[in-house]
């Protein structure tokens, strides 16, 4: 595997065996190379926010808070440790988590920090009592407030 970032960054991993062991190490070698890369601990506790370490549980890869506290599967992070503290990018963190859920018709959304706590601001062309828990219930614990009015549909290009 190649982990590349930006035009000539390549980290290059390799997986000598499928042994949990192996996978364990590979997954310690990319979390550390990405890490220093990005400068912070990935993925981090949501709890604590140093650096999750790989595990394996019950025959499963997971990602464990070193201090026992925290654990969610591979693949389950975002999921698990949602609302992630992405400064700008947790309005597409928001619309990637309703396109999961297959929650659409909304029109805008924009997610920001209001009085230090996540706030979501969804613009709906009408009322939708359905539409509105849909996107409550997936943003959660976000806070959602939504914008009513005659949006435009948006050009497709």
């Amino acid at each position: 595997m190649v982990i590349q970032t930006g035009e000539d960054g390549r980290y290059r991993l390799s997986l000598r065996d499928d042994s949990a062991w192996a996978r364990m190490r590979f997954m310690a070698a990319a979390q550390a190379h990405v890490g220093a890369v990005l400068r912070r601990p990935v993925p981090s506790c949501p709890m604590h926010g140093h650096a999750l370490r790989p595990a394996e549980q019950e025959g499963r890869l997971c990602w464990q808070c070193p201090r026992y506290s925290w654990l969610c599967e591979v693949g389950e992070y975002e999921e698990q440790a949602w609302p992630l503290d992405l400064g700008d990018g947790m309005g597409a963190a928001l619309c990637a988590r309703l396109a999961g859920r297959n929650v659409d018709g909304w029109a805008r959304l924009s997610v920001g920090r209001r009085d230090g706590e996540w706030v979501a601001v969804v613009g709906l062309r009408e009322p939708d009592p359905e539409l509105e828990s849909a996107i409550s219930v997936a943003a959660s614990p976000v806070a959602v407030e939504f914008d009513i009015r005659d949006w435009p549909v948006p050009r497709r290009v």
